[in-house]
């Protein structure tokens, strides 16, 4: 029988130590694809968190911030169970939402820098304007990286390649172990313009067309520019030029006038253009420039020359036909001219004599004159009336007589105090007629003016008495003007005015202000500037006197503050003959109840005094004239009209009012 051998000592000792090395590296091996399974693991899990925030952001227009995180992704922990880093601008996290999400921003506040060493004195590559960065400390349960912030200021993550010695997330106290050990994090980032790409912004750009619609001379023109993409609301900016401006909205508004030789809408050569650069700078600081063109044409063609003066039988005869657009230069042409007529087709210049005859023979004569420039035309009709001299006399032939109504040397009846006024109209005689005054515009208080269409007497009588005025009229008619003369009478009843009253004269000045020889201060008159208001009063030679303490002062609409009261005292009456001169009565810095700098209107019978002196008083007498100056701190608005109240009051405190509207 046989008996089988077993193993020896020796070699159960060598297949126990083929054994443990066969195990030894399985075990390695099997420890690699462990942690490579857990480095992939870890790298989805970080990819994932990626784009949850990416889709969180389009939707919401902005990121979550920290506290947001769990919402945004499927997971906050990697593949070991420790929490991933979230490292945000949280400018870019802030609610609520802008409206036009990540469009037109053009920065933030992260910087990646990738280093090949500790130092990291030269990094590989460097990332500006990241959005977010996402980390993962991965097999060494160490994140050696930055820690989950919402940063507001410049800051710098620093990503190492794998194995190089450091730990630049160092927190004591957390449960991320603070020791440098072989970079291994796993990190990923966006920058601001992947955000951008993912909403579907667009870049800022200009969407008007380089040329305009076409603009017509000295006309009003306007049109908008538009852009699109960038950050709303845009500015714009740019000089145009030739009547034209561009509004921050991108208005282009204004009257055309590339020529500024006319206003009449000519063009040189018909046509020109307006070239203008225009910037557009979004909510972000985003700037684009366009060059732009607009088309001016020339204003089409207008004749302007309405009616033609009459023509005389025997008498050369001109009249100009005036035309405006096109390029400043025309062509004429008639149509049915009357034979003596003829028209300059350059110039426009109609002439002729029309033939004599020994009878009455009058007519009228019907045409139509063509101005023609840059390709169009404009045709407008006219009448001549031709007069005869034979059909009628007299020094002024055919043209219209001329009278008075009322007629010269009537007398009109007025009183003192009362307010008068009268109206002479003058009809009749060939335009233009010009008049010229042959008397004293003023008498008594009264004045007379004169124009084409007739004369005017008004005012208010302060004494009795008899006032002549007089004018002359003469008119332009052909071959021998005609003439006529008005005289009239005012005849003043009653005792010499026996109360004060405003004085309504209106003499212009003829050496300055402040009392000076031929100044008559009308009621509401302005001079040197709008803060001095002038005021005259008249107590004419019935007039008792007074002796005046107070005032007061309104004004509609508001006018600025008081600043000063004074007056001067005219004997007699416009002699310009000053017994009292810039005399000041109140001043609003010794006023106690005003500012010191002025007192505002309306004043209610506040007592004169100033330069701290007791209370003052104006006194007058018969036939002398009151002439008040008003000083405001401040000019009235030129081209407003301002209606004021002012009221004197004596020594009995009875009051004297006296109304007037003046325009400075």
């Amino acid at each position: 029988m046989k008996k089988d051998k077993g193993l020896t000592l020796i070699e159960l000792a060598i297949v126990l130590i083929v054994l443990g090395i066969l195990l030894g590296i399985g075990a390695g091996i099997i420890g690699v694809l462990i942690k490579r399974v857990k480095y992939n693991e870890s790298k989805e899990i970080v990819n994932a968190a990626v784009e949850g925030i990416i889709g969180y952001a389009t939707s919401s227009r902005r990121l979550p911030n920290s506290s947001e995180l769990n919402s945004a992704v499927r997971s906050t922990k990697d593949a070991y169970g420790k929490d991933i880093a979230y490292v945000y601008d949280s400018n870019l996290a802030s609610t609520p939402a802008p409206i036009y999400g990540f469009c037109g921003l053009t920065s933030t506040n992260i910087t990646v820098k990738v280093c090949s060493d500790t130092a990291c004195t030269t990094p590989i590559q460097t990332i500006n304007n990241v959005a977010f960065v996402v980390i993962s400390g991965d097999g060494n349960y160490n994140n050696q990286t930055a820690g989950t912030q919402g940063v507001n200021s410049a800051t710098e993550i620093k990503v190492y390649e794998y194995g190089v010695q450091v730990d630049d997330f160092q927190q004591p106290g957390d449960d991320d172990p603070d020791r440098v050990e072989p970079y291994d994090d796993i990190v990923k980032w966006v920058s601001l313009n992947e955000l951008q790409r993912a909403q579907g912004c667009e870049s800022l750009t200009i969407a008007s067309p380089t040329t305009l619609p076409a603009a017509i001379e000295d006309n009003a023109y306007t049109y908008t520019l538009t852009a699109n993409g960038g950050r709303p609301p845009y500015t714009w900016s740019g000089t145009i030029g030739n009547g034209l401006t561009l509004s921050s909205d991108g208005t282009i508004s204004g009257t055309v006038n590339t020529n500024t030789a006319t206003s009449t809408g000519e063009v040189p050569s018909c046509s020109t253009s307006i070239s203008f650069t225009a910037t557009v700078t979004d909510s972000a600081g985003q700037s684009v420039s366009q060059n732009f063109t607009i088309p001016v044409q020339a204003r089409p063609v207008e004749i302007i020359t309405n009616t033609l003066p009459d023509a005389y039988e025997g008498s050369p005869y001109s009249a100009d036909i005036d035309a405006i657009g096109g390029d400043g230069s025309y062509t004429f042409s008639g149509n049915s001219l009357p034979s003596w007529l003829t028209l300059n087709t350059s110039t426009g210049v109609l002439s002729g004599t029309p033939p004599t005859d020994s009878d009455c023979s009058e007519g009228v004569s019907n045409f139509s004159v063509t101005a023609s420039s840059c390709s169009n035309t404009y045709t407008k009709g006219y009448s001549i009336t031709v007069r005869d001299p034979d059909c009628t006399s007299g020094s002024g032939g055919v043209c219209p007589s001329m009278s008075l109504s009322p007629p010269s040397g009537t007398d009109f009846p007025a009183s003192v105090g009362n307010p008068f006024s009268q109206t002479i109209t003058l009809s009749g005689g060939q335009p233009p007629i010009t008049c010229t005054p042959t008397s004293p515009t003023n008498c008594n208080n009264l004045s007379f003016s004169c124009s084409s269409s007739g004369a005017t007497i008004s005012g208010t009588p302060n004494a009795p008495g008899t006032c002549t005025f007089s004018a002359q009229w003469q008119d332009s008619c052909s071959p021998t003007p005609q003439s006529i003369t008005g005289v009239y009478t005012v005849t003043i009843t009653g005792s010499s005015t026996s109360s004060i009253v405003l004085d309504t004269t209106n003499n212009p000045p003829t050496t300055g202000n402040n009392g000076t020889s031929g100044q008559t201060y009308p009621a509401g008159d302005f001079h040197n500037d709008s803060k001095n208001l002038y005021v005259s009063l008249l107590c004419g030679a019935g007039c008792p006197g007074y002796t005046f303490t107070a005032f007061s002062l309104s004004c509609s609409p508001s006018c600025p503050d008081l600043d000063k009261f004074s007056y001067s005292i005219e004997s007699p009456i416009y002699s310009y003959t000053w017994t009292v001169q810039d005399e000041t009565v109140y001043k609003a810095k010794d006023d106690p109840s005003c500012s010191g700098n002025g007192c505002p209107l309306p004043i209610t019978n506040k007592s004169f005094s100033a330069d701290g002196k007791p209370p003052d008083q104006i006194t007058m007498n018969s036939n002398e004239r009151l002439a008040l100056e008003i000083r405001f701190k401040n000019p009235l608005t030129a081209g407003q009209n301002y209606n004021f109240t002012l009221t004197l009051y004596d020594n009995t405190n009875t009051p004297y009012t006296f109304s007037f509207s003046v325009t400075p």
